[in-house]
């Protein structure tokens, strides 16, 4: 490719974050390659940038068979001999229920694609990274990383385990000029909510949990912000001399410090009530009233 130095994989490209993330890089003159599931989905950014005059290109791979992310691997190094400058780690699903109603199967899915995958790439890649005495990863991960929601605790605990992973990778590379960096988005408008309905049982909409997948799922619908802040602030990352190891961004992110400090019985209520699922305090419903009045 033109520039080792900008070049950029990006897995999960097709729509949501990856797909506004390959697009403001592909804006911004970096070499992109990112990587779709099937060749179906892979031509959702090669439209799009062509459209814009841009270009990008896309290797297909499902991150749940290892042995496609290898030959996904083959190919980026065919393209891209030295490697590339930056990895992204996009890709995900999610896995949607109470932890009994998720079967063993998907439970499986969910570490092996969320955590499994984006290891076997950054195994992959590291030591072309550190052969070149220079590179950088950024994993994007979730406040549902940082503190664990009902309802999607498999979700949640990939994300934790990426997390972990992260923060050991990121003192382990230091000394060879690689910088890994977490990005921790709040909701954003993005495909994964929509896959993951179709994916719990239909039997569980029945069960002990009606209401409150009922509530989730009004959650899951809501209108979320287009993922374009994400994108800009991966490629500020990008092009930073020296990047944080972890960024927080979106509606409520700075909260998060303050939700891990709170007692567990307190986060616990915090958790129903945001699911709508107890009713707040009366306390705290008089003071909203009166901040509302004050805002008048």
């Amino acid at each position: 490719m033109g520039n080792p130095s900008r070049t950029v994989l990006v897995t999960g490209a097709t729509s949501g974050i990856g797909l506004a993330i390959v697009k403001d890089l592909a804006a911004h003159g970096f070499d992109v390659i990112g990587t779709a599931r099937t060749g179906a989905k892979g031509d959702a950014p090669s439209r799009q940038l062509s459209d814009s005059g841009l270009s990008a290109t896309v290797l297909i791979c499902d991150f749940e068979i290892p042995a496609q992310i290898d030959a996904m691997v083959d190919e980026l190094f065919r393209i891209c001999p030295a490697g590339p400058w930056a990895l992204i780690n996009n890709a995900g699903f999610a896995a949607p229920g109470a932890i009994e109603d998720v079967s063993a199967e998907l439970a499986l899915a969910q570490m092996t694609i969320n955590v499994l995958a984006p290891a076997q790439v950054i195994r992959a890649v590291v030591p072309s990274m550190r052969a070149r005495g220079n590179g950088r990863i950024i994993n994007i991960s979730s406040i549902s990383g940082r503190v664990s929601l009902p309802y999607i605790g498999w979700y949640s605990g990939s994300k934790f385990a990426l997390e972990a992973i992260t923060d050991a990778l990121r003192v382990e590379v230091r000394d060879f000029g690689i910088d890994v960096i977490l990005l921790e988005p709040t909701g954003f408008a993005s495909s994964i909510w929509a896959n993951s309905l179709p994916l719990l049982p239909q039997n569980a909409l029945i069960g002990p949990y009606q209401r409150a997948y009922s509530k989730a799922r009004k959650i899951a619908d809501a209108h979320f912000p287009e993922p374009t802040p994400i994108a800009e602030l991966v490629r500020e990352v990008l092009d930073s001399r020296k990047p944080k190891a972890r960024y927080r961004i979106g509606k409520g992110s700075g909260a998060i410090p303050i939700l891990r400090i709170l007692p567990a019985r307190w986060l616990d209520v915090v958790m129903q009530i945001n699911l709508g699922l107890r009713r707040p305090p009366y306390i705290l419903i008089w003071l909203f009233k009166r901040t509302r009045r004050g805002e008048r």
